[in-house]
């Protein structure tokens, strides 16, 4: 063993302690697992303890950027501190002295790995291995692309090793069981053995690779127009102030013409300055671009957006470039940032979020009909996993090295300038599992893995955890997407090739052109089962009609549910094919329907409460009480008898809420006819004819012994003109008017 310094052998001395490596919590930057994986530098000094190491390089950042150091980090370090210092009975350092020598060491090691020990493997990528120290500490993470040869199974170089854990790539490898060999690398199907990752390009071009191309940024245009010297003037004038229409020149060229007010530029008007070839049309206040305006660039960029105060503001914009491309989408001091979809003209577009003016997050790339991207982008290049599908078109057999018709192929290319072989691709398309490459049938039918957990966050749903998607003998197994071309998407969970679990459905069929489509336009997220809408799940149609409830093989039969119709009526209850059927509740217009429904009605017999708080039950029809019923009002009163469109109608029984009985007819809610009148406060009683709630007619009044107050004709609820009693031969009496 060569020597090393104090700090090195100390660190031999933990390795030899430890029966298994300690673990640590991780964070935004360093996972855990990614700790536990032994380090891929092979050319290190076996002296050094791989996983110390890795540990103290952990706490690099936090030292640089004198961020208090986490607590897991320093229970661990102090572990190894107290191993180191057992035998002696005094330490000569303190445990922060212990720390800042451990930090030193690590950064010192850290430069000669990266300034003096690279194999020729690791000059060849730029990316290596210092994406392996700052971000993923573990190389073989997903977000590192690696192409194999199908006869390959051991690692081509001494830097990189082979995988064999069912023929994926995973986080922890499987150490090689045979000596390290090196491959042919002048395999006509392989141009490169060395690991590749692939940055996303704007041009399909294989010469050329330059960068995306950058916002246009009107900021630096200057404001100060108006302090210009004026050349000539042509225009209105009031009070000898520019106002109204003008054109002006100034003395360097720049030129503006449309609406002045006091001298000022305020409204619409166009602004071409002359130096830098910039043309603005658009709104004005105050000598400064201020509304929403649009500006040309000389190189042919346009930037529509709006201003405030001569600057552009942030927010949506839309940018057609030069060369074809359009972007459209947020923006943030002048650059792409946030939400934006970008459509370039060779035929591609990638939708997603920005980050600075680069592509950077959860992102989806697509290319017409013939593949699309989706995964995760970091400064415009792929990172971690992601999914990469091609349509097979060409009907070409994947075990042989078939040539395929010419196509865009260069959206990818490797960080160090090698341009991605398209028949390599279609040759050995099984050995990169990124890659899933599928014969469509008619209907367009894509399916996508989205393997990361930065996708499965996307799919938002009440589930608590989504799997990871994965192919399980050529059947889609966990999270995934299914595409039916531009008429519908699936994101969720699959079993067994199959809708199932929790997943989310868009349709965007209005024309049925899919006829196997239960539903043609909406939105369904919730429970599948084979393939069918099964279990609890929300269904949104485009007229924000919402049903939230149960279903049962794609539809809403023999479950219940409730549904939010767009004019604001609700109902909640049974369903039987789709339709209302079964117990039911329904709001309509201040009124709330309880009862049975038919065929997507309500049954002639149910409970009605109205929004001024009467409650009836009885015969329906039209939403209101006709026929038999009884209704209550909520002061007390309670009536029993015939309705008509609402209100009682016929013969009824109304007992007040003060005791008062009424026995009679009523007409239009009112009491109009012959009725009889008990009084509970005196005990009278009234007999005879009534007109809209009012004793008017003929009609007698007795008191509670029977004795006859009054017998004759009234007059709005009053007493007429009086009368006698005269009994007449058969018996009878008369009312004889005096």
């Amino acid at each position: 063993m060569k020597k090393g310094n104090r700090s090195e052998r100390r660190l031999v001395t933990r390795t030899k302690r430890s029966k298994t490596p300690t673990t640590i919590e991780g964070n935004d930057s360093f996972n855990a697992t990614y700790l536990k994986s032994p380090s891929p530098i092979t050319h290190r000094r076996k002296s050094t303890s791989e996983f110390d190491l890795q540990k103290i390089l952990a706490i690099i950042p936090y030292s640089l950027g004198k961020i208090q150091k986490p607590a897991t980090y320093r229970k661990e370090l102090a572990k190894i501190y107290e191993l180191e210092n057992q035998d002696s009975q005094t330490s000569s350092k303190t445990f922060e002295q212990y720390i800042n020598t451990k930090v030193l060491d690590a950064q010192r090691q850290l430069n000669q790995l990266l300034e003096n020990k690279e194999s020729p493997s690791q000059k060849q990528n730029s990316f290596y291995p210092i994406q392996y120290f700052r971000k993923t500490i573990n190389r073989f993470s997903p977000g590192i692309v690696r192409i194999y040869p199908k006869e390959s199974s051991i690692t081509p170089t001494s830097t990189s090793t082979r995988l064999i854990q069912n023929d994926r790539f995973c986080k922890t490898p499987t150490p090689p069981s045979q000596p390290k060999q090196h491959l042919n690398t002048s395999s006509p199907s392989l141009k490169r053995i060395q690991p590749q990752k692939y940055n996303l390009e704007a041009s399909f071009s294989v010469k050329n690779h330059n960068r995306l191309k950058k916002s246009p940024n009107p900021d630096k245009i200057t404001n100060n127009t108006h302090f210009l010297a004026v050349e000539k003037y042509n225009g209105d004038y009031v009070n000898g102030k520019r106002h109204g229409n003008g054109e002006i020149i100034y003395s360097n060229g720049d030129k503006y013409k449309g609406k002045w007010i006091n001298d000022k530029k305020e409204g619409y008007g166009k602004y071409l300055y002359k130096d830098i070839g910039i043309t603005y049309k658009g709104d004005w206040h105050m000598n400064n671009r201020h509304g929403n305006g649009k500006m040309k660039f000389s190189n042919g960029d346009v930037l529509q957006g709006s201003w405030s105060n001569g600057y552009l503001n942030d927010g949506y914009v839309i940018i057609l470039y030069g060369n074809g491309d359009k972007y459209q989408g947020e923006i943030v001091n002048g650059m792409r940032h946030g939400e934006g979809t970008i459509k370039y003209q060779q035929g591609y577009f990638y939708r997603g979020p920005w980050k600075e003016d680069h592509r950077s997050g959860i992102g989806l790339i697509t290319y017409k009909t013939e593949f699309f991207f989706e995964g995760l982008f970091i400064n415009d290049s792929t990172e971690g996993k992601g999914v990469l599908v091609k349509k097979d078109i060409f009907g070409f057999n994947k075990n042989k090295n078939t040539d395929a018709p010419d196509s865009p192929s260069n959206i990818f290319r490797s960080s160090s300038n090698y341009s991605y072989n398209r028949k390599s691709e279609l040759g050995h398309i099984d050995e990169f599992k990124l890659f899933k490459l599928l014969s469509l049938d008619m209907w367009d039918t894509i399916f996508v893995t989205l393997t990361s957990e930065q996708l499965d966050s996307r799919i938002n749903f009440p589930h608590p955890t989504i799997e990871s998607g994965i192919f399980r003998a050529g059947k889609l197994f966990g999270a995934g997407m299914l595409k039916f071309g531009i008429y519908g998407k699936y994101e969720g969970n699959f079993k067994d090739g199959a809708r199932s679990g929790w997943g989310k459905m868009v349709y965007n069929d209005p024309d049925k052109v899919c006829s196997w489509f239960h539903d043609n336009e909406g939105t369904y997220y919730g429970e599948w089962k084979d393939n069918f809408k099964h279990g609890f799940g929300v269904f949104e149609w485009p007229d924000r009609t919402k049903y939230e409830g149960r279903f049962s093989r794609n539809m809403r039969n023999f479950v219940t549910g409730k549904m939010y119709f767009n004019n604001g009526e609700i109902y909640e209850g049974g369903w039987v094919n789709d339709k209302m059927e079964g117990k039911g509740t329904y709001w309509k217009g201040g009124i709330i329907f309880k009862g049975q429904f038919i065929k997507g009605l309500p049954a002639d017999v149910g409970s009605l409460e109205f929004a001024d708080g009467r409650k009836y039950d009885g015969n329906i029809d039209n939403w209101l009480p006709n026929g038999n019923g009884a209704m209550r009002w909520p002061n007390g009163d309670l009536y029993e008898g015939s309705f008509k469109d609402g209100n009682p109608d016929g013969n009824g029984k109304m007992v007040f809420s003060n005791g008062d009985l009424y026995v009679g007819e009523w007409d239009r809610g009112q009491r109009t006819g012959n009725g009889i009148m008990n009084y509970s406060t005196t005990g009278e009683i009234y007999d005879g004819e009534w007109v809209c709630n009012y004793r008017v007619g003929l009609g007698i009044l007795k008191s509670l012994k029977g004795d006859i107050i009054f017998w004759g004709k009234w007059k709005q609820d009053q007493p007429g003109n009086k009368g006698k009693m005269k009994r007449t031969r058969s018996g009878k009496i008369m009312l004889e008017y005096i």
